[in-house]
């Protein structure tokens, strides 16, 4: 495999060398998204349906979280390793690492302590409140996994 150049090669090259990734990732989420809406429609119906988008919220705050550690983390590693400075860069990496782990392990602890709280606040009602507290926690047991993916 040829290596990037971003200085010196052509910008088209550089453009489609990272979107076709990028369209890819959007696409695996979106399928993973479709696929859950499917499932759980076919197997519950329309209130699995409305649990599962009661909740959804939550799963793009995880993907924001990773989105956010992981690019912030890869812009400064990209510069310091830019500037040759090699060992900062690493320094950044174990930090964004260390940052994200802490930042998932209160979310979701928070998360788990305060469902029934949340799932309210995020629209169930008597109705639909033990569907979504039964997929709320599928979601937020899973955390670690949507925001690691993402990072």
């Amino acid at each position: 495999m040829s290596s990037l150049n971003l200085l010196k090669d052509n910008e088209k090259k550089v453009f489609y060398h990272y979107l076709i990734p990028s369209i890819c990732s959007t696409l695996v989420n979106s399928i993973y998204i479709l696929v859950d809406t499917l499932i759980i429609g076919q197997g519950v119906g329309a209130e699995g349906i409305s649990a599962l988008n009661i909740f959804l919220p939550f799963y793009s705050l995880y993907m924001g979280i990773g989105f956010m550690f992981g690019i912030g983390a890869g812009i400064l590693m990209s510069t310091e390793d830019g500037i040759g400075n090699i060992e900062k860069s690493k320094k950044y990496f174990i930090t964004s690492i260390l940052c994200v782990s802490l930042v998932t392990i209160i979310l979701t602890l928070v998360s788990i302590f305060n469902l029934r709280k949340i799932s309210y606040i995020l629209g169930a009602n008597e109705n639909s409140i033990d569907l979504v507290m039964e997929y709320g926690r599928y979601i937020v047991f899973a955390a670690p996994i949507f925001i690691c993916t993402n990072f």
